[in-house]
């Protein structure tokens, strides 16, 4: 089956609208030090009559990453950077450069934490909002090296530029980890009845995995393994990976139940499952790794429920959790832990029935059945037919 296509992404252009609607009810005429093209990039004026557009400014950086993932977050924490430049209406000096100081204003702005007052409300729409120290670095190592390499800041000095970040480090305690939003039965029937495409919503659901690696779809196939049908799934590389992953396949598990079948013979494969409509999930507050979460919190409650010894080589099979650069599945739980480390907080019935058949079809062992009766759920040994 050829590569499924969405449309294309317009998104972008948007929310850069929005943002220059909120530049312009800030600043007015007056505002004049940026502007948004017709791409949907913050072009920069600077002195002397000269704009740079954000792409050509990014330029440098985007020549040193290795990989395209590695390009694909640097290209969002530039986007994120230049958003609060225009907010903030930076001015650049004689020599079209910033002042150093605009840097760690930036890494305060990323932490929600303000020196003068609360946060404004207008800038929380595009604020890309920073959970960890590790993202925190991230963000302000793409600002500080676009800055150096595209000449728009002096080059720091190493003393200078620790100094910033270790004071940025001090405030880290005071940000708060959040999990992705876990999709309950509430949220899902939500979703269902918004999205204009219910057999994605129902594949992203029973997949479990990053909003990323649908779009990084290339082919599914329906096709027969030692006599039993299988789906078998391929993607383009994903983030942060030097190497291909192997092929993901979903076999059929219809042996497992009395009167219906397992979700891959029940759900007809849609023509343009990698395609994602992020406003749809935005108004419901479901981010880029809620199915991911929410597929782990399921696995999690499931294996306490039915008391099931958990095999980690296919959990982490089923959910793309690999060794680092290796086409080997990870050999323990630390990532489905790590999703659902406050698994406690949900009940199984809270969860839509769809997540929970996927769950036990991925941690249930074979020659094992499952018989639900309205809310009872019985998981049944040596019993498959």
């Amino acid at each position: 089956m050829p590569r499924p296509r969405g449309r294309p992404n317009s998104s972008n252009v948007a929310v850069r609208k929005k943002v220059e609607n909120v530049y312009r009810s800030r600043h007015g005429n007056g505002g004049t030090s940026y502007r948004i093209n017709e791409k949907g990039e913050i072009c920069i004026r600077l002195p002397g009559g000269i704009e740079r557009s954000e792409s050509s400014l990014r330029h440098p950086l985007l020549e040193r990453a290795s990989q395209e993932t590695s390009q694909q977050s640097k290209t969002s924490h530039i986007k994120a950077f230049f958003t609060f430049l225009m907010i903030r209406d930076v001015q650049f000096n004689a020599s079209a450069q910033i002042d150093y100081n605009v840097l760690w204003d930036y890494g305060l702005y990323l932490c929600e934490v303000e020196q003068d007052g609360p946060v404004r409300e207008d800038e929380m729409l595009f604020r890309s909002k920073v959970t960890s120290g590790k993202a925190l670095l991230n963000y302000m190592g793409s600002a500080l090296n676009i800055t150096t390499l595209s000449g728009l800041i002096a080059n720091p000095n190493s003393e200078v530029r620790k100094l910033g970040t270790d004071a940025l480090k001090r405030i880290l305690p005071t940000i708060t980890p959040e999990g992705a939003t876990v999709i309950t039965n509430k949220t899902w029937a939500k979703l269902l009845k918004l999205t204009s495409r219910r057999e994605n919503a129902c594949w992203w659901l029973l997949l479990g995995w990053r909003l990323r690696q649908f779009t990084n779809i290339e082919s599914i196939t329906f096709m027969k393994e030692d006599g039993t049908r299988m789906a078998w799934v391929t993607m383009m590389r994903t983030k942060g990976r030097m190497v291909d992953l192997p092929p993901s396949k979903l076999h059929c598990r219809c042996d497992m139940y009395e009167d219906r079948q397992c979700l891959i013979c029940t759900f007809a494969l849609p023509d343009l499952l990698n395609h994602i409509d992020l406003a749809e999930l935005v108004r419901l507050g479901i981010s880029s790794h809620s199915f991911r979460r929410t597929l782990a919190v399921a696995i999690d409650l499931a294996l306490t429920r039915f008391r099931i010894h958990p095999d980690p080589v296919a959990i982490n099979r089923r959910c793309l959790w690999f060794e680092a650069d290796k086409v080997i599945p990870a050999s323990n739980l630390t990532m489905m832990k790590y999703y659902a480390r406050d698994s406690s907080a949900f009940r199984w019935e809270d969860l839509p029935e769809l997540v929970r058949f996927a769950a036990m079809e991925i941690i249930a062992p074979p020659a094992t059945r499952i018989v639900v009766r309205g809310k009872s759920w019985t998981l049944v040994l040596g019993k498959s037919h």
